[in-house]
């Protein structure tokens, strides 16, 4: 029972830790590429406040952009999961309409060799 106890609590600090040092290392975005049905229809700067409404297949997404985090603020889809997502301000975090194929990323400047998950050579 005891060494149990030491297995859970080890296992739940490795588990913090790992958590910390993915948010510690994980980049702040530079803009917000915006798609719809695989087409960028715009990019925008996350330094800068803006709403952009985005005209997906058979809806309307309203995006917000305001101090350095984006979020949608509306959409006319029938469960709004998309809304419910919440703010996002990391590279690589992204909001997915699925009704309306829309989706809205984080994007950085070049790329780190970090966030590279796979290697494929010929």
């Amino acid at each position: 029972m005891k060494n149990d106890l030491y297995i859970i609590l080890v296992a739940a600090a490795v588990a913090l830790i790992a958590f910390l040092a993915r948010g510690i290392t994980q980049k702040e975005g530079d803009y917000v590429s915006v798609s719809v049905d695989g087409e960028t229809v715009g990019t925008f700067p996350m330094n800068e406040d803006t709403e952009y409404e985005i005209q997906g297949v058979g809806g309307v997404n309203l995006l917000v952009i305001e101090d350095g985090e984006c979020f949608i603020r509306e959409a006319d889809c029938p469960d709004e999961l998309c809304v419910k997502q919440g703010k996002i301000s990391r590279k690589g975090e992204s909001v997915i309409c699925l009704p309306h194929k829309v989706v809205v990323g984080i994007e950085g400047e070049g790329v780190d060799e970090d966030d590279l998950d796979v290697v494929v050579g010929q």
